[in-house]
């Protein structure tokens, strides 16, 4: 299975360390617009976001790739 393919279940990724409180809301708004997300926590202190539904990788990771401050 290639990572752009959904997957049902929970899924982890890396998230940049050190998040402040707005790029936390920023990854948190950006994640609920992903198609077939159900339910997400962001860990800053383990710099990890679980993300559970039918949701593809891919998509995860564009979100956040682009939820860092400037």
């Amino acid at each position: 299975m290639s990572n752009s393919e959904p997957r049902a279940g929970a899924q982890t990724f890396a998230i940049p360390a050190g998040l402040c409180r707005r790029c936390v809301r920023s990854l948190s708004r950006r994640l609920r617009d992903v198609p077939g997300v159900v339910a997400f926590e962001v860990d800053v202190g383990a710099a990890r976001v679980r993300v559970a539904g039918d949701v593809q990788a891919d998509d995860v990771r564009s979100v956040i790739g682009r939820s860092h401050c400037p």
